[in-house]
């Protein structure tokens, strides 16, 4: 399974609220790009996390009209999946797409993805 690194999005322009840069709208483009996208990773300090296909999905709706959503609503969804995310099964197989550079030079990154 591919899985998309959403963590600099939220943080950038969900969260800081801030103009997207050049990789920002490259990142926008590649992650409403890929309707069949069964989950999403984020990272949140040491905390790395799967998101389920559902959130995916919401997050993919929130970047494409991102009026329609609200920080303390997305902050609630997150807090809720990163809540369930312990729950869950892990993927027999992951493709970690991370074309914002969130968390690699920490090596507790690549750690999980291989754990994963």
């Amino acid at each position: 399974m591919i899985y998309f690194d959403v963590t600099r999005l939220i943080d950038r322009l969900i969260l800081k609220q801030t103009l997207p840069t050049g990789i920002d709208r490259i990142l926008l483009a590649y992650f409403t790009k890929f309707p069949d996208l069964k989950g999403s990773l984020l990272q949140v300090g040491p905390y790395n996390r799967i998101l389920s296909d559902q959130t995916t999905k919401t997050l993919q709706q929130i970047f494409t009209s991102p009026a329609k959503i609200t920080r303390s609503n997305l902050l609630r969804l997150l807090v809720s999946e990163m809540r369930a995310a312990n729950n869950k099964s892990k993927p027999t197989k992951l493709w970690a797409l991370n074309f914002g550079h969130n968390g690699l030079h920490r090596q507790s990154y690549f750690d999980w993805i291989v754990k994963s």
